[in-house]
């Protein structure tokens, strides 16, 4: 008997916390049982795009919705269902156009699932607008909801049931590493530096301006501290390096930021972090601070972000109505001289992979025998 195919519809394949949940996944999912392709909005190389069609996967691209283009999406999804009968489920991972996509899928007998991911609709003016009124009927057609936590599922879903799927990770691969360690830190020469650490697209959403302001309070009592930025802009919205590296310049800390750009190894440079500093202007629950959890780092984290993101006792929720310099008394105000082992607490909890693969095949085996 074939592997049942799930189309996993996205943006993009780049390194995001949707995407690096999904991925998670899909290494580890039973790939008899159940074999993903994707369908991006994107025509373009991505970073995992590679990884995909070595584990097996199908890339297909979908037309980017303009709104002007509302019929001809729409048409490109009814040609795809009638050229592509083999589907019978399909993940959905984009709100913007999940209700165009759903009532289509649902007219060719495809179940579909739609997962939430965030707390906030992304950019500002008519564009999030648009998405905000377009998402209003993302249950109507949906026959699963699924989100990274209760504020994330709250906040799309309103009053519609959903259930919440962990954004769970390969646990061991995260524990604190000390050969990982010392390997980061010679290539970016740290030595014996006190490290910030940050991984994160670069978004305003992410607010890597004012965590560049607390670093600058750092340095006034800690000079040979510097800052790790993990991540790069993804797609057309989002910051350039070189604003951030202007802002970086404009507040005399230039020399002490390294960029290490988008990287397959997040794990290594987690164990190489001292402090992990977390100051978005929102989130759902991102797979990052689950990460940085698992690595035993101390995590300073916006009151913005969900609190379901506290998941061992390193997690700690500052107000972003607190100065970078009150942020940064918090975070020198702490002994970083011990790195605990926290497998267990992200395992118990749900977190690591095994527990988010044995519920999404449950969810999916539910679905197929509907």
């Amino acid at each position: 008997m074939s592997a049942t195919r799930v189309l996993q519809v996205l943006g993009c394949l780049d390194r995001g916390g949707a995407e690096n949940m999904i991925m998670s996944i899909y290494r580890n999912i039973d790939r008899e049982k159940f074999q993903f392709d994707f369908i991006l909005h994107l025509d373009r190389h991505g970073d995992f795009d590679d990884e995909v069609k070595a584990l097996g996967g199908k890339i297909f691209y979908a037309p980017r919705y303009t709104g002007k283009n509302h019929f001809e999406y729409k048409k490109w999804w009814h040609s795809f269902f009638k050229s592509h009968p083999e589907y019978r489920l399909l993940h959905s991972h984009i709100r913007s156009t999940a209700s165009i996509y759903t009532e289509i899928a649902k007219h060719y007998g495809v179940k579909s699932i739609v997962h939430s991911h965030s707390t906030m609709t992304a950019g500002s003016g008519l564009g999030a607008f648009v998405k905000e009124l377009m998402q209003k009927n993302i249950t109507r057609y949906a026959d699963e909801c699924l989100a990274c936590s209760d504020a994330a599922g709250q906040w799309l879903f309103k009053n519609h049931s959903y259930t919440v799927l962990p954004n769970a990770i390969d646990a061991k691969l995260y524990t604190f590493n000390k050969n990982s360690r010392e390997k980061i830190r010679e290539k970016h020469n740290l030595r014996d530096n006190f490290v910030v650490g940050h991984v994160g697209r670069f978004h305003k959403i992410k607010n890597q301006t004012f965590l560049m302001k607390i670093f600058a309070e750092i340095l006034k009592e800690k000079p040979d501290a510097r800052l790790v930025l993990v991540g790069e802009k993804i797609g057309s919205e989002g910051m350039e390096r070189e604003e951030l590296l202007s802002f970086a310049e404009s507040l005399g800390i230039k020399d002490k930021v390294i960029f290490a750009g988008n990287v397959s190894n997040v794990n290594e440079y987690l164990s190489a972090f001292d402090v992990f500093v977390f100051p978005s202007l929102y989130e759902g629950l991102p797979v990052t601070l689950v990460e940085a959890q698992a690595a035993g780092l101390h995590c300073f984290i916006s009151d913005s972000v969900s609190h379901d993101s506290k998941i061992t006792e390193n997690a700690e929720f500052v107000s972003l109505e607190k100065s970078p310099a009150q942020w940064a008394e918090k975070i020198l105000a702490l002994n970083y001289s011990e790195r605990k082992d926290c497998y267990s607490q992200i395992y118990n909890a749900g977190y690591d992979i095994e527990a988010g693969v044995e519920k999404i095949q449950k969810i999916y085996n539910s679905l197929l025998s509907d």
